[in-house]
């Protein structure tokens, strides 16, 4: 028997991260049916809005939503985009729900971790007034300290936040890495977490499982 808490859920980003994909361009009508087929699959959610198109993107989140599948759609917004409030109203009116990136590298902006937090917190509260399910994200996680992970991540939370997404955007961890990660954040953190692997080094099935065994 499996406790409630420890469920997995998985959340396919066909119709998101597939589209980054150079060369790959699919119709309205292939998007339709790769959906459709994840709907009878019984995914319970699908990310069909990239944070670099968000206003493109939803136009077929419109499109979706008179197909009146089960699946759940969510999408991205990057909380540093000159644009985050229309991406944000965008994404609250046409999702069932969407997280707010905060890259954590201190390569990418904003590039301090004090600015970092006040950017995400000033969005973030923008979004919840908007949309009651808003989630975070957190690229390049797996390269970054972890004690600077869990106090964004617990910001993000006391501020509302649903859930938190940790990525290994470089696909440079490994399973035991992703595991010890997972665990700790869990004995800190008191939303539900997710976990985006990248396949660089051919590991992303096997942190995948790690992150969810954690």
């Amino acid at each position: 028997m499996v406790n409630a808490s420890k469920r997995v859920t998985l959340k396919d980003s066909t119709l998101r991260e597939g589209l980054d994909t150079p060369g790959v361009k699919f119709s309205v009508e292939q998007k339709l049916r790769i959906a459709k087929a994840l709907d009878r699959a019984g995914v319970s959610e699908i990310e069909i809005v990239a944070p670099s198109r968000v206003g493109h993107d939803v136009q077929f989140a419109r499109i979706l939503k008179a197909e009146k599948l089960q699946v759940r759609t969510s999408g991205l917004v990057y909380a540093n985009r000159p644009q985050w409030q229309a991406d944000v109203e965008a994404a609250a009116s046409n999702l069932d729900r969407f997280d707010v990136l905060m890259p954590v590298s201190p390569k990418r902006k904003p590039f301090g971790r004090n600015e970092k937090a006040a950017v995400l917190a000033e969005v973030l509260e923008f979004a919840l007034a908007a949309h009651p399910d808003v989630g975070v994200g957190f690229p390049h996680s797996t390269q970054v300290e972890v004690e600077f992970l869990v106090e964004i991540s617990r910001l993000a939370a006391t501020k509302g936040a649903k859930r938190a997404t940790i990525y290994d955007t470089n696909g440079g961890s490994d399973p035991l890495a992703v595991w010890q990660l997972i665990t700790g954040l869990r004995k800190t953190l008191n939303v539900p977490l997710l976990f985006h692997g990248h396949n660089d080094l051919g590991l992303a099935t096997a942190n995948s499982l790690a992150a969810a065994y954690a």
